[in-house]
């Protein structure tokens, strides 16, 4: 039976290859711009940009301005749901609120699903 660290490290790899995925339909080129200004801008480690989700959501906003930040921030968000197999009403609730309570939304939900499926 896996405990709450690993279903979290699960999620961390389901969440950076959804933010891979998700950039890669904006611009195949636009997740490694993304993780090098995080690191350069941030501080934030190579190979743990998915674990920062403030730090991304404010690197989106210094490059895209507030509107294209909350647009590709929507757009993750939605490929996460899918992702995740959420309900519309689920989705619905996650896109009224910040980008990082969304993130941790949907890990909450994520380990609470797969402890209850044991």
């Amino acid at each position: 039976m896996k405990n709450s660290v690993q279903l979290e490290k699960e999620f961390n790899i389901l969440l950076r290859r959804v933010l891979d995925e998700g950039f890669e339909g904006i611009s195949g080129k636009f997740a490694p711009v993304i993780y090098y200004l995080m690191r350069r801008n941030y501080g934030v480690k190579e190979g743990d940009e998915h674990k920062h989700t403030a730090e991304l959501s404010a690197c989106l906003r210094e490059v895209f301005g507030s509107e294209g930040q909350r647009i590709i921030e929507r757009l993750l968000t939605q490929k996460i749901c899918k992702e995740l197999n959420m309900n519309e009403e689920q989705c619905d609730l996650m896109l009224k609120m910040e980008f990082t309570a969304r993130i941790e939304y949907a890990k909450r939900k994520y380990v609470r699903g797969r402890r209850s499926l044991k």
